[in-house]
């Protein structure tokens, strides 16, 4: 198969125009490229904080788990000792969710009433 070869025929001005579009273009192209290792470099170097944060967090949990493991519990203290208060309210979250279920099907009822009478 044979390529044919177009030629066109440019002035001066129009070469020297294209050429300092096709230069301006190159040097955009390199500035992207640039600014995108800049950003790859950056994402690396926030993935490793982030990862060594992770790590340093459940280091902090564990050490405060042993923590609050060592201590003696209150109630093998004072035998009378009131109940830890994270307990109560776990308490009270449960009596939270089961009045919210309470409501929600009180509100279905009325909505079914509503319903039948509409």
């Amino acid at each position: 198969m044979k390529k044919s070869i177009i030629h066109i025929k440019l002035e001066n001005s129009e070469l020297n125009e294209a050429r300092r579009n096709l230069l301006q273009s190159e040097v955009n192209i390199i500035n992207i490229v640039n600014s995108m290792k800049n950003y790859q470099e950056k994402r690396e170097v926030e993935l490793r904080l982030k990862l060594k944060l992770k790590k340093l967090i459940a280091e902090i949990g564990d050490d405060m788990q042993k923590i609050h493991n060592n201590f003696p519990k209150l109630a093998d203290i004072y035998p009378s000792a009131p109940e830890i208060p994270g307990e109560k309210l776990m308490r009270k979250s449960h009596k939270l969710d089961r009045f919210e279920s309470e409501t929600s099907r009180e509100l279905m009822r009325i909505q079914k009433k509503l319903s039948r009478l509409g």
